[in-house]
């Protein structure tokens, strides 16, 4: 039996997929110059310091060289990583899950999707165009897709394969993978303060030594060192996100198993149960924005 096709949905999952990857594009971008920046900060810091202790020519170059590195940080943060850039990403990671979230509420037929095929069409191309509306300043950033790219919307006919082709995909499939992600960010980041911590003591016992006056100068390196690898940490959220991807999992598959425990479930609980699922991603998108919006404060001083 042929499937009718459904031009809506068609046009709503294709403009889903433009906002994605231009929401995929930005992020690239704001973590490729968060490297780049913490990669300016520790060699500047290397570099200076180097520069003073070598003679002649050689020390010359390596402090303009590292003066050159530590200049170009606050730079960086200023022309890309200012606030506009972090803004324009989370908005459009935003309107991207959006819309997914509305394709899913339709496809499963739940608020506001309930009524005929005419009346749930007119509602999708509504809340679509309301969704690009408000952040219409960012659709110069969406990619050209061409007519012959048609993005394949979910195979979801009904709740049961919404669980399979959303719940369990985004529980026990994307956040379990971000878990592992942070968990790991988080365990980089600390090792890298604790070997830090020690180098910058032992330098400074060094130093305080007879003939360790020429160690006293890589004590601020390490302390510039430190500040910008936390800096990096601070950026990238890792135990904030950790967190929050944890308990969103947990409350996804709480659902999923309380729906499986009570079935069968009449149409207008499995409805609610979307749309519960649907808030918890939601909350999760809100949150994530509101930490990135603040995870770049500058360089240190």
């Amino acid at each position: 039996m042929s499937v009718e096709p459904d031009p809506v949905l068609e046009q709503t999952w294709r403009a889903q997929r433009r906002w994605s990857l231009a929401a995929s594009e930005a992020k690239a971008s704001v973590q490729r110059w968060r490297l780049t920046r913490l990669i300016l900060g520790v060699a500047g810091a290397i570099l200076v310091t180097a520069g003073t202790r070598a003679a002649d020519q050689p020390g010359k170059v390596l402090s303009l060289a590292g003066a050159l590195c530590v200049g170009l940080v606050p730079l960086v943060t200023s022309l890309r990583l200012q606030p506009e850039r972090i803004d324009a990403w989370t908005r459009l990671r935003s309107v991207s899950e959006g819309l997914k979230s509305e394709v899913y509420l339709y496809l499963t037929v739940s608020v506001p999707y309930a009524g005929g095929v005419a009346e749930r069409r007119a509602a999708l191309a509504a809340r679509r165009a309301r969704f690009e509306d408000e952040a219409s300043e960012l659709l110069v950033h969406l990619p050209h897709l061409p007519a012959s790219v048609r993005p394949v919307p979910p195979s979801v006919q009904d709740v049961d394969s919404y669980v399979r082709e959303r719940v369990d995909v985004q529980a026990d499939g994307y956040y379990r993978t971000q878990v592992v992600r942070m968990r790991r960010g988080v365990n980089r980041i600390q090792f890298a303060e604790f070997v830090l911590a020690l180098a910058g003591m032992a330098l400074a016992v060094l130093a305080g030594t007879a003939d360790g006056s020429a160690f006293g100068a890589w004590v601020p390196v390490v302390t510039t060192v430190s500040a910008s690898v936390m800096l990096y940490g601070y950026g990238v959220r890792y135990q904030e996100n950790l967190i929050s991807f944890a308990r969103s999992a947990e409350q996804l598959r709480r659902l999923r198993d309380d729906r499986a425990a009570r079935m069968p479930l009449d149409p207008a609980e499995e409805a609610r149960f979307v749309e519960r699922c649907e808030n918890v991603i939601s909350i999760e998108t809100q949150g994530w924005m509101a930490r990135a919006a603040y995870a770049d404060p500058g360089p240190p001083q």
